[in-house]
């Protein structure tokens, strides 16, 4: 072999394994690419089913609250009428008192 040829050999032998090598590295790096094309698209049709089942959620909050806001007025309805029904007993119980007082009085002085 001349000296030119193996010249050309030192030259050519990298060179080609370098542009092999820059192929296969392309041909991986595309089929990455395409992998995560499908995750992502995958992932976003997720998110699409999570935001719809997020808005159905909502809607059911909100009428959870609505229903939450009725039973507390009915609670504080229901509690506003004990304590005036408490009131009026206690009202006739000192009614009652004040009645008797003067006849225990009375009793009282007697022994």
């Amino acid at each position: 072999m001349d000296e030119s040829s193996k010249l050309l050999l030192t030259v050519a032998i990298p060179t080609v394994t370098i542009l092999v090598g820059i192929l296969v590295n392309n041909r991986q790096l595309d089929q990455q690419q395409r992998r995560t094309e499908q995750l992502f698209g995958s992932l976003r049709g997720e998110m699409g089913f999570l935001r719809n089942e997020m808005g159905s959620l909502r809607g059911e909050m909100d009428s959870l609250r609505g229903e939450f806001g009725s039973l507390r007025n009915e609670v504080q309805n229901s509690i506003a009428s004990l304590r005036s029904e408490f009131h009026a007993s206690l009202k006739r119980v000192e009614e009652v008192l004040d009645a008797r007082l003067p006849q225990v009085e009375d009793i009282l002085r007697i022994r």
